[in-house]
């Protein structure tokens, strides 16, 4: 799926699938792709919402990853690119068995 991001007063085109993760940073979310990062004023919540079935993974309290751009997993922690990303335990169980299907 395409979505709309708004930036500063642009709406620009995303592909679900150019996502690699979501941080919540309070009532906002910091949304990154490959080339750009975009601050969205909508929480983690109501995006995890949005993006359920498009290979999204809640995978702490506050990130959200695409599984397709994992690049490795270390115990608790995630490497997509240069972001390392922390493997809640309340969401670890969950995170393998979804891991295994793919």
């Amino acid at each position: 799926g395409n979505f709309f991001i708004k930036d500063k007063k642009r709406l620009i085109k995303i592909k679900a699938a150019d996502i690699y993760w979501i941080k919540a940073d309070g009532a906002y979310s910091q949304v990154a792709t490959n080339s750009q990062q975009f601050l969205l004023s909508t929480n983690l919540g109501s995006l995890e919402e949005k993006l359920r079935g498009h290979f999204f993974t809640r995978v702490h309290r506050s990130y959200l990853v695409n599984f397709q751009h994992i690049d490795a997993i270390e115990e608790d922690v995630l490497s997509i690119g240069n972001e390392r990303i922390p493997l809640g335990k309340n969401y670890r169980e969950e995170f393998y068995r979804r891991l295994q299907q793919l």
